[in-house]
């Protein structure tokens, strides 16, 4: 202990000084540790979490002032895809940290391989939060955000969620991928048989699941009986009334933050009455703002609000000469709100997302990919890469209203913004006439207006589309078709 002390005395105009201790040394030494250091990081195995909490039993660590200083990283095995369940934890330590060894595969996704990386956040000051806002069905295009900013490296260390983004907030949080999320939700929220042959069977499907409350035996297969306190990720959810949720089972959270009025009586818990949280905080940024997250980014599927409505559109005297239904006429009531709610509840954040999901309806929890949306796609992301080709690309920086710099981050190059914008689409659009005409014309007119250094990447996704195409045709005339690109999305050359 006296040479620690000489050495800290010697290394005291040090930036920064790292003790690596064994967690058995003698209980003098690490109080004496404890009282030099800025942070202690105590490495547990999800297996030694009582022996842990009885040596921070044994430190006095409440007493002594040493909580604030104390973070927990579980070290969670190959089959220990969560942290225990300790529920005094927060008594002696600040927060806690998941970290998977070895990196799991699928179904477990990136999110759960972020561990060590929010760890380093701590140590630098560093917590970037996700908001992730109430939108129905489009809440699903949550998950495509999220796998955006993996692919981006940008690694989430606290998400909150508004109903719909409780949901897909709480599932990626427990580690689960994206694209494995994004599709059991389609399979888990398709209508029987029964529901698909009913006149608006999607709304009366929709009824359903929340009067015989199916959606508990839906999530149980993927979150089981964990907590929330135990996820990879720690996330919050939002219900009415602003009840923040950051502890408990998270199939309740996530139950109570999507419980709709007139679709589902209030869940009371707690001794109070729960309904979905969308109704007074959409997007809840603020949250994240209270929980110490000083770079936020808010994401709303509700931002872009359609005009018509069942077939009736402002300025003109014709309709479809349906009269919507009452869940169409509540959900289109939500969705208003929520978009009017939406401009408080992005103020906190440094960054807003706005997915154009205007192509779903609120109640199409099924359809994921169709021609008509990867159409509307196409033309957001050729917007999208007409203005990235143009620009410098080298490390991005993000600055606030005042001009001070937030965060800087590697930012991808001109291939790897051709692949992500085009491959997946490609994959899967380009049998579709529709599709792949719209996405050749995209790319041919990339390629006549962009720079010299830009036109490789972009010739090599044509190639690519042409051969996909040759595959997809086996008809001489369909083939020739798909050759003219078509500029509008709807079946007709540029001419």
């Amino acid at each position: 202990m006296t040479r620690a002390n000489r050495l800290v005395t010697d290394w005291q105009d040090t930036t920064r000084i790292i003790f690596d201790v064994h967690a058995n040394i003698s209980e003098q030494i690490t109080v004496r540790l404890m009282e030099f250091a800025d942070r202690a990081v105590y490495f547990v195995p999800t297996s030694g979490s009582d022996a842990a909490i009885r040596r921070l039993q044994g430190l006095d660590v409440p007493a002594r002032g040493g909580r604030d200083k104390i973070r927990i990283a579980w070290l969670l095995g190959s089959g220990d895809p969560v942290a225990p369940v300790v529920p005094n934890l927060r008594e002696f330590a600040c927060r806690d940290f998941k970290i998977a060894e070895p990196p799991p595969g699928l179904p477990w996704g990136r999110s759960l391989a972020g561990g060590l990386e929010r760890l380093v956040h701590d140590l630098r000051g560093v917590r970037i939060g996700v908001a992730l806002g109430g939108g129905a069905a489009r809440g699903k295009a949550h998950l495509g955000v999220l796998k955006a900013l993996e692919q981006n490296g940008i690694v989430v260390d606290m998400i909150a969620g508004t109903s719909a983004g409780a949901m897909t907030g709480v599932v990626y949080a427990s580690g689960l991928d994206a694209d494995y999320s994004a599709e059991r939700f389609s399979k888990d929220l398709r209508p029987s048989w029964f529901f698909r042959h009913l006149l608006r069977g999607d709304h009366w499907y929709l009824l359903y699941k929340y009067r015989r409350g199916q959606f508990d035996p839906m999530l149980r297969p993927y979150l089981h009986d964990w907590k929330l306190e135990q996820l990879a990720i720690p996330c919050l959810s939002v219900s009415g009334c602003s009840v923040v949720r950051e502890r408990g089972d998270a199939v309740h959270a996530i139950l109570e933050s999507i419980n709709l009025p007139v679709l589902s009586v209030p869940i009371v818990r707690g001794g109070q009455a729960l309904i979905d949280g969308g109704l007074v905080n959409n997007i809840p940024a603020d949250v994240l703002v209270a929980m110490g997250c000083n770079f936020v980014i808010a994401v709303s599927v509700t931002a872009k609000l359609e005009k018509a409505f069942s077939g009736i559109t402002p300025g003109t005297t014709t309709t479809s000469g349906k009269k919507p239904g009452f869940v169409q006429t509540l959900m289109r009531s939500l969705m208003v709100q929520d978009h009017s709610l939406n401009a408080i509840g992005v103020q906190p954040a440094d960054i807003v997302i706005e997915p154009d999901v205007r192509a779903f309806e609120m109640t199409d929890f099924v359809r994921t990919n169709d021609p008509t949306t990867a159409v509307l796609a196409l033309d957001q992301i050729h917007h999208l890469l007409m203005h990235v080709g143009k620009r410098r690309l080298d490390a991005g920086q993000t600055r606030n209203a005042e001009g001070i710099l937030r965060l800087c981050y590697g930012t991808p190059d001109w291939p790897d913004f051709v692949s992500l914008a085009v491959t997946e689409i490609r994959h899967f659009g380009a049998s579709s006439m529709q599709v792949a005409r719209r996405l050749q014309a995209m790319i041919e007119h990339l390629l006549r207006v962009l720079p010299e250094a830009r036109k490789p990447a972009l010739q090599q996704e044509l190639n690519m589309l042409q051969r996909a195409i040759q595959r997809s045709f086996p008809d001489e005339e369909d083939r020739a078709r798909c050759q003219v690109g078509d500029f509008q999305g709807i079946g007709s050359s540029e001419s």
